[in-house]
């Protein structure tokens, strides 16, 4: 049995000396600092055996009635604690900005495009998936054809589509396959034109609560309208600001929203918009009015 307590080797006999003698038992393998523990009980016939020593900052704990070094804990209750000088590494926080002006279109639900992140250390937000120039090859306006691309395991319905030659935007309305996407009519991908598609979605890698804060800013807008922040969790609108523009001198609209947003592995956020302007209207990619910002709490 290996790591089992020994008795050194007597020879042919045994003096009382020898016998006292503090190094008289030792661990098969042993080594400085390693523990003794009994496996089970006698009736068991549990024996003395070794633990190793765990490696620098591991902790002694118990899974399974018997003792082993960890490198976290967990399901402990620790009552008043006190914490001398402690160090955090808080990753989850991250803006989001919009860094261009987005086209969105009347009295249509959009997903708006943040594509500049000012901290995603854990790599969970998204901003573009895909870029590259449509083949061009003439068909119908409702369609974003680009062989040699992988849109169905890289893009989702409602990724919001820059016209990177006419600066122009459109929106995903289906995933057709691998070189095929549907997308909102009108907006000249059916010429050679190049593309960026923008994903925009936080995507949570650990379970918790997380605090979310958003701002869309419309510059230019139109007198007596609704401008609407969505806040989508899982494809679905969970948080809704709307402001209106009461009066002909309103020529901005700033929107803020937020929400405590509870978060399973692999739950997605993605920042929506929505106006009744009846005309196609811009948000602005000023960091202070169009953003995306998520925290975790707890």
């Amino acid at each position: 049995m290996a790591n089992e307590l020994k008795h050194k080797d007597a020879g042919t006999s045994l003096t009382r000396t020898e016998d006292n003698a503090t190094d008289r038992h030792y661990f098969d393998s042993q080594a400085a600092g390693d523990i003794l523990y009994a496996t089970d009980t006698v009736a068991n016939s549990g024996v003395l055996a070794r633990l190793g020593i765990g490696s620098t900052n591991k902790v002694l704990t118990v899974i399974g009635g018997v003792p082993t070094w960890q490198s976290t804990l967990s399901g402990l209750t620790l009552t008043a604690p006190t914490l001398t000088s402690p160090t955090f590494t808080w990753t989850r926080v991250r803006t989001n900005l919009a860094t261009n002006d987005q086209i969105v279109p009347t009295a249509t639900n959009r997903k708006v495009a943040l594509n500049a992140e000012t901290a995603d250390t854990l790599g969970e937000f998204v901003t573009s998936q895909e870029s590259g120039t449509t083949d061009g090859d003439g068909t119908g306006t409702d369609k974003l054809i680009d062989a040699g691309q992988n849109f169905v395991t890289t893009v989702a319905v409602g990724d919001a589509i820059r016209n990177n030659t006419d600066g122009t935007w459109t929106a995903v309305t289906a995933v057709d396959d691998n070189e095929n996407l549907s997308v909102t009519a009108g907006e000249g991908l059916n010429t050679a034109k190049a593309y960026t598609i923008y994903r925009s979605r936080f995507t949570a890698t650990v379970a918790g609560a997380f605090v979310v804060l958003a701002g869309i800013g419309y510059y230019p807008t139109v007198a007596d309208k609704y401008y609407d922040l969505l806040i989508y969790k899982n494809g679905s609108a969970l948080q809704n600001t709307r402001l209106h523009s009461s009066g002909a001198a309103i020529n901005s609209v700033i929107l803020f929203g937020g929400d405590i947003i509870p978060m399973a592995i692999n739950d997605y956020l993605e920042l929506w918009t929505y106006h009744n302007a009846a005309v196609a209207q811009n948000t602005t990619a000023h960091a202070s009015r169009t953003f995306f910002s998520i925290a975790k709490i707890a």
